[in-house]
């Protein structure tokens, strides 16, 4: 067995299952070389692994490199499936101004009718202090979070305690 697939799981076929491997089952990507854990290769359903060959990471550089040098032909690309999808293409633009407006709606709400607190309800910070809309449904149920906490609440999806 080679040294890249080393470490992964197989199942009763002799195929590596991804689905049945730990985070840590590690694979060396082809491009950097570095043992890295099966979760930081995309998934790729036809390879037995389950998995490319590089990471993600390298994976994102080789897409950048690509789309820095053939520029006018992504252009092209992005404009001819505009083109050819233009109504759905319309309708997400348009649901996204309207839940952009109605999110704004409900901050100003927000804004006029309620005081921010003097720390985070997370971390207890006191510095870089906003308000988190858990339900925008709910204009006047904020809890205020710093800046820190907030991206971690919106982009990376973490459930945060109350610490204070």
């Amino acid at each position: 067995m080679s040294e890249r697939l080393q470490s992964t799981t197989r199942t009763g076929s002799g195929a590596l299952n991804r689905e049945g491997a730990t985070a840590t089952t590690l694979i060396r990507c082809s491009i950097c070389e570095e043992l890295k854990p099966i979760n930081e290769f995309p998934c790729r359903k036809d390879r037995k692994s389950g998995v490319y060959t590089r990471c993600k990471l390298c994976n994102v550089k080789r897409n950048r490199r690509y789309a820095e040098r053939n520029l006018e032909k992504e252009r092209q690309r992005a404009q001819d499936y505009r083109a050819k999808n233009r109504d759905q293409y319309r309708l997400r633009r348009r649901g996204q101004k309207e839940r952009r407006r109605f999110q704004e709606n409900v901050g100003q709400i927000a804004r006029n009718h309620t005081k921010i607190a003097e720390r985070c309800v997370y971390c207890g910070s006191t510095e870089n202090l906003e308000r988190h809309h858990s339900d925008y449904a709910k204009p006047l149920e904020v809890v205020t979070v710093c800046v820190r906490c907030h991206q971690r609440l919106h982009h990376s999806g973490l459930v945060l305690e109350v610490a204070i």
